[in-house]
């Protein structure tokens, strides 16, 4: 066996995956890893455990909301969540004029420790998360990535976004939508607004494991 399939392997074992309400008594730790996650590039989130406790709150009331958590001795290796996108914020909603709301399944996010990447656990989240997606309610699986255009002072040299894991799960990125969302990035005062690409994956029973 391959040496990343081996280290996949060992925290499949102990793979966490919680829906609805049991996602509760976890916010605070997901909060924490979101934040550490998402000071990184492309997001340069400067964010505070008071509004992810906020955001985070709605995965436990929605009881088709996912939570897949991977760990460690030192925490949280890897996660990925997701929630129908009908119980997402209504103003991200209205990024998706058109579509049917109720047929999306919406990916939060799939992140990863930075010393346990290009190590194939990206792909079992994302192959995980698609199992468990209800084909039969949820007819596209979409997801976001934020657009930081073709140069920014803050990308690091040698910087690849992780397009090709989208596309390897058969994700394709719209030329017709995109959303917007406001953060404070790190250093800076204030908030301001960012674009997000929005990728869509039609969803059946016959994808679902196929890739």
């Amino acid at each position: 066996m391959p040496l990343d399939d081996r280290y996949a392997d060992k925290f499949l074992r102990n793979m966490q995956i919680l829906r609805g309400s049991e996602i509760k008594h976890c916010i605070d730790q997901l909060g924490r890893f979101r934040i550490q996650i998402f000071r990184e590039y492309p997001y340069l989130y400067d964010g505070s455990i008071e509004y992810e406790r906020t955001y985070l709150s709605r995965y436990s009331m929605t009881p088709e909301s996912l939570l897949i958590i991977l760990e460690d001795a030192l925490g949280i290796v890897g996660a990925c969540t997701g929630i129908p996108l009908a119980g997402e914020d209504p103003e991200f909603q209205n990024a998706f004029v058109g579509e049917i709301k109720e047929e999306i399944y919406y990916i939060g996010e799939v992140m990863l420790r930075a010393d346990s990447r290009g190590k194939k656990l990206g792909s079992r989240l994302m192959s995980t998360a698609l199992d468990l997606i209800d084909s039969n309610q949820f007819k596209k699986i979409s997801l976001c990535t934020v657009d930081r255009g073709l140069s920014h002072s803050r990308e690091p040299l040698g910087y690849s976004p992780p397009d090709y894991l989208w596309k390897k799960y058969g994700f394709e990125k719209s030329k017709n939508f995109m959303a917007y969302l406001d953060w404070k990035d790190i250093g800076h005062d204030v908030e301001t607004r960012k674009p997000l690409n929005i990728w869509f994956r039609q969803h059946s029973k016959k994808m679902k494991s196929s890739l």
